[in-house]
């Protein structure tokens, strides 16, 4: 019994050695709407992973925000009429995007006024 919790407990310390996983995530708060980001990436030999989204929502509808993450990444959206923005980005190569712990995301309106922000923990 004790040989066999020792081999998996040496298979199990194998796969964290194998594979780097990491996240971050925000709530995004402000004077309009609610929102949350969530950055993960998977580290493997050979292969990486990493997937950025930002939602919000109670947004104006049909107005325009621009979703910024860090000084790296922006986009430029258009709320549906239910006042929804939503940011999906993924990599599959090396660099992958900077994005570590103390982060800010902000989401802008047309007027330039901050509605929502976080900072990624």
């Amino acid at each position: 019994m004790k040989k066999n919790i020792l081999i998996a407990l040496g298979l199990g310390m194998a796969l964290l050695a194998v594979a780097q996983t990491s996240g971050l995530s925000t709530n995004l708060t402000g004077p309009l709407g609610k929102g949350k980001a969530r950055y993960k990436q998977v580290i493997k030999p050979g292969e990486v992973q990493a997937e950025l989204q930002v939602e919000a929502e109670n947004l104006k509808a049909n107005g325009i925000y621009t979703i910024t993450v860090g000084s790296s990444i922006s986009s430029t959206q258009t709320a549906t009429p239910l006042g929804r923005i939503s940011l999906k980005q993924r990599w599959n190569t090396q660099p992958l995007p900077s994005i570590p712990s103390g982060t800010q995301v902000t989401v802008v309106n047309s007027e330039g006024l901050t509605v929502l922000s976080g900072v990624m923990r």
